[in-house]
């Protein structure tokens, strides 16, 4: 019963958003005021508090890896220095992403695109601000389509970064931000012609009530940036502002639920996380994506199996996932699903099928509830 409660709500705030005017709080880089922005724990807290959209900045390394970065250096919320593009993704995985903010979260690292998606499940939308040019945004839009998480997902972007990003990925949600600081009639008209499905307001209110509903009659949803301030707050839903992107995420729901009467996205029920966790997990083993991986596994878990030969291979975690360090992805002919699953309490168990091209694996994933998330304890496979 539970399960299709959840479904309904799910649904329900879904086709709002294909509806009229439905209110969101974003949260501005995570539920940045209680922890480091642009960092999965201020992602989790966005996502327990029931933030509607969550925004986040992504940027390329030097070597083309998507991290998660607001500034074109690291030096602000981070303790190193130097200019994002300079540096190795093993370079900035090695600096402290927390310390700053608070002696409580020193040692968080800055995420990766991929992780960033597994922290937000898919009834919150996720307003991905590109900080690179048209291959950061044509990598991003891939990233999205191969999580599976196009509907739950768009790109914040000028006119060159969303062509290159429609050229990868026809499907993917453009919010224009090209023209933001001119002529907001022509900032309307230009989002309109590109086919964007969002736009991001600022500044100055006067006029806004008809600049949002230009908006809405072309079917274009809009954000804005920003309040905190709940007076302010209220003042932009009153004039058909959908989202306010918000550095104080506790005071824009508390508007939205009192005014409006507009609640918090409900949590997803445990079928629907731990589905989302082995979807993660199918994604890093074809992507070899390590950083996914070792946010999807425990890191005591231990990995198992028998070998086409006959031979028991039995490895811990930090060794077994060592194999993914530097091979360059190949999904073709590759297919995943899950076979069977079953969830008792905080534990659950799950037999999954993967079809490569010269071998067939059959993996039985143990999977544990620890502080509110899953991930895997243990994982058997056979191949054959």
């Amino acid at each position: 019963m539970k399960h299709r409660i959840m479904i309904a709500a799910v649904l329900l705030f879904h086709c709002a958003l294909a509806g009229a005017a439905p209110l969101g709080a974003c949260a501005h880089r995570g539920d940045a005021r209680h922890a480091p922005e642009n960092t999965v724990p201020a992602f989790r807290s966005a996502v327990e508090k029931g933030a509607h959209m969550i925004e986040f900045d992504v940027a390329a390394t030097a070597d083309g890896c998507l991290v998660l970065m607001h500034d074109a250096t690291v030096d602000r919320t981070t303790n190193g220095k130097g200019r994002v593009d300079a540096l190795s993704f093993e370079e900035i995985r090695a600096l402290d992403a927390g310390g700053w903010f608070s002696p409580d979260f020193a040692g968080v690292k800055v995420p990766t695109l991929s992780e960033a998606l597994a922290a937000i499940p898919e009834n919150i939308l996720c307003n991905i601000h590109l900080k690179g040019g048209p291959e950061t945004a044509a990598a991003t839009a891939l990233t999205v389509q191969r999580m599976g998480r196009l509907g739950h997902c768009f790109l914040a972007c000028g006119a060159a970064q969303a062509g290159a990003a429609r050229a990868a990925v026809p499907g993917i949600r453009i919010c224009n931000m090209d023209r933001q600081d001119g002529d907001r009639g022509a900032y309307v008209r230009g989002t309109v012609d590109m086919g964007a499905a969002y736009i991001q307001l600022k500044g100055d209110e006067e006029g806004l009530p008809e600049l949002t509903a230009r908006c809405r009659e072309n079917g274009v949803t809009v954000n804005y940036f920003g309040a905190e301030e709940p007076e302010k707050i209220r003042r932009l839903y009153k004039a058909g502002v959908q989202y306010v992107l918000t550095d104080d995420l506790d005071a824009c729901l508390a508007v939205l639920r009192e005014d409006f009467g507009v609640g918090p996205v409900p949590q997803i029920d445990d079928e629907t996380a731990v589905r989302a966790a082995v979807s993660q997990y199918f994604y890093g083993i074809l992507y070899y994506d390590e950083p996914l991986l070792r946010a999807t596994f425990h890191p005591d878990a231990q990995v198992s199996g028998i070998r086409k030969d006959g031979r028991l291979d039995h490895q811990r975690f930090h060794d077994w996932v060592a194999y993914t360090r530097g091979k360059a992805p190949d999904p073709a002919g590759r297919e995943n699903s899950i076979a069977h699953a079953d969830i008792s309490g905080p534990a659950a168990s799950v037999r999954t099928e993967l079809q490569w091209p010269s071998v067939h694996y059959t993996d039985y994933l143990s999977l544990l509830k620890i502080d509110g998330r899953w991930v895997i304890a243990n994982k058997i496979w056979r191949a054959r």
